[in-house]
């Protein structure tokens, strides 16, 4: 799709109309997204409080990535001064809703262990070409030591929130184990000899579109920054388990 029909910043202006004048679109913690429809053609609109120029730069790099199931939503353009990020709109649904109704014909084709290995395989090789990837965004560029400080601020946060709604089925002795255990392993050395890379950052099932031809459109990268590959892959594991 072509933005050619109706530039971006005509897009942009159309979305923040809508919104303004009450039109149903999704409001997040961090953002506000829906769709408008412009000259004929339907575009996917996102705003937010924050700059989205790191999510629009990597998405203009993820147009060199080779084809597949698996693939980022293709990006119409960033209306820089309205920060109005404008991409392809998927109708297929998110894939954890996907993977768990009973009747959903995602649900239904092949074995669980194949279509859940058939799946896996899709997003390595989305992942592998992904973190390969070297925009010139401003995204900052962190040391080890910086993301890993990062990660473990992130770990103490949804700790603190487990302890908060206590519905982990822990202890507290138990989340006080892997807190020390969080920070003894952060303490290691091991980490700074570890690659750095461009991640996702949030890279979860509810982030993964599911189309009915069986593709998989990576959306929301607002989080990415650069970290550890095996974030993303952690991220997902843990998600979907």
């Amino acid at each position: 799709m072509s933005a050619a029909a109706a530039d971006v910043a005509t897009i942009a202006t159309r979305f923040l109309e809508a919104h303004a004048q009450g039109a149903a679109h999704r409001r997040g913690p961090r953002s506000i997204t829906g769709c408008v429809t412009v000259s004929g053609q339907r575009f996917f609109c996102k705003t937010s409080e924050e700059s989205l120029a790191n999510e629009a730069e990597a998405l203009a790099a993820c147009r060199d990535l080779p084809g597949g199931a698996a693939y980022a939503v293709p990006l119409i353009g960033y209306d820089t001064d309205r920060n109005v990020l404008v991409t392809e709109p998927v109708d297929g649904g998110n894939l954890f809703n996907r993977l768990w109704n009973a009747t959903d014909p995602w649900r239904l084709w092949e074995s669980p262990h194949r279509r859940f290995d058939w799946l896996f395989q899709q997003l390595a090789r989305w992942l592998r070409a992904f973190h390969a990837l070297h925009p010139g965004c401003t995204t900052p560029r962190k040391t080890p030591r910086a993301a890993i400080d990062h990660l473990l601020t992130m770990i103490d946060a949804r700790l603190q929130t487990v302890r908060t709604v206590g519905d982990a089925g822990l202890s507290e002795a138990q989340l006080d184990g892997v807190e020390r255990l969080a920070h003894r392993l952060a303490r290691s050395d091991t980490w700074t000899t570890q690659p750095m890379t461009l991640i996702h950052g949030d890279l979860t099932p509810v982030n993964i579109l599911a189309e009915s031809d069986r593709s998989l459109v990576i959306i929301d990268l607002g989080n990415v920054r650069h970290g550890f590959a095996l974030e993303d892959l952690a991220r997902l594991w843990t998600s979907v388990w």
